[in-house]
């Protein structure tokens, strides 16, 4: 007997599932149609598109990771950061320093405020973060500050960085909502970067690549 007089002679398929119909929908969209109005069937087309949707989700990136930028290359003096899957404009850039927010990235200016310019002491102040933070497209979840990497010349020298934060900049952060606040060696901070990038969190980092 062919596939379409079984199918035909079904009692839950019923005559108005014509050979032919039976035929054409094995292969197309019909089929799909024909099967959810069929008991049972229609159940376990239910449970093939849940599946499907779920491990088509799983495979995409999240919508942090896919704009949050890469980190592509590391070294004393120089950072080059990549475009994730999202934008181009700072596609493959190189970096003495950088900032790194959730939707971009650009060269780290100490001099941005040119009255009162950045040192490795005080270091990063309040009024630094602020500056960068309202360049931000984007509310960042976690902050992340460097301090260097140490002298030496290595990507992480022994003793401290010579990069000091402001006393007060972690409790302001803190006092502005930002309960994941970082501030790490340059080397633990890429690392922690990198983390939270692949976690999918938008993320704002400071990473300065010198001692």
């Amino acid at each position: 007997m062919s596939c379409s007089a079984i199918l035909a002679s079904n009692p839950l398929v019923g005559k108005s599932f014509t050979p032919v119909g039976a035929c054409c929908a094995a292969w197309g969209h019909r089929a799909v149609g024909k099967m959810e109005s069929i008991p049972v069937l229609s159940d376990i087309v239910a449970l093939i598109k849940r599946l499907f949707q779920s491990l088509f989700s799983c495979c995409r990136p999240s919508e942090g990771r896919a704009s949050q930028p890469l980190i592509a290359s590391n070294g004393w003096g120089s950072i080059g950061v990549a475009r994730g899957e999202g934008n181009a404009s700072w596609l493959n850039n190189n970096y003495r320093d950088a900032v790194l927010y959730p939707t971009h990235a650009e060269e780290w200016n100490w001099q941005w405020n040119q009255t009162s310019p950045m040192h490795h002491v005080p270091g990063i102040r309040i009024s630094d973060v602020d500056y960068f933070l309202s360049r931000s497209q984007k509310r960042p979840e976690v902050i992340i500050l460097s301090q260097g990497r140490g002298h030496g010349g290595g990507l992480d020298n022994p003793g401290p960085g010579e990069l000091k934060i402001e006393p007060g900049v972690e409790a302001h952060l803190r006092n502005q909502g930002f309960s994941e606040v970082y501030i790490l060696k340059t080397a633990a901070a890429i690392e922690k970067y990198r983390e939270m990038r692949v976690e999918g969190k938008p993320t704002l980092a400071l990473i300065h690549t010198t001692c």
